[in-house]
């Protein structure tokens, strides 16, 4: 279905959209069946490197002196990924890439803490750590 106007009319895209849709029985039978039309894993976390404290981002607030700013600093996730790795011995053994699979990331206090469900925990099963967690 199409309709040719001319420039001056106004689109409504939201009602095309809707008018529009169509669903093949086989999208229908997997909706009905309750089937995932599609997946969303893994979760992307982006992972900034950055070269010590001279390339770190600091925060400004009105009123704050430059060398109390320097001084105060930031926790990256960098930087709190070597503090993890000093406290806990299994994340001693990951590299910084592996890390967001099994410790997510607090915005609040700026610090790893680890997972209480998704990926398990492999410390003893001897799970392999490069081995992706679903086949491919």
């Amino acid at each position: 279905m199409f309709r040719v106007a001319d420039g001056e009319e106004v689109v409504d895209e939201i009602a095309t959209y809707q008018q529009s849709r169509y669903l093949s029985a086989m999208e229908s039978a997997w909706r009905l069946l309750a089937y995932p039309v599609h997946d969303h894993a893994p979760t992307v976390e982006q992972l900034r490197v950055h070269l010590g404290s001279e390339d770190q981002p600091l925060r400004f607030a009105a009123g704050d002196r430059l060398d109390e700013v320097v001084q105060r600093g930031v926790d990256t996730k960098l930087t709190s990924f070597f503090k993890l790795c000093a406290e806990d011995e299994f994340a001693a053994t990951l590299l910084y890439h592996q890390v967001p699979r099994f410790f997510t990331w607090q915005q609040p206090t700026r610090s790893w803490r680890r997972r209480r469900r998704g990926a398990p925990h492999p410390e003893g099963d001897g799970e392999d750590l490069l081995t992706p967690p679903h086949p491919v």
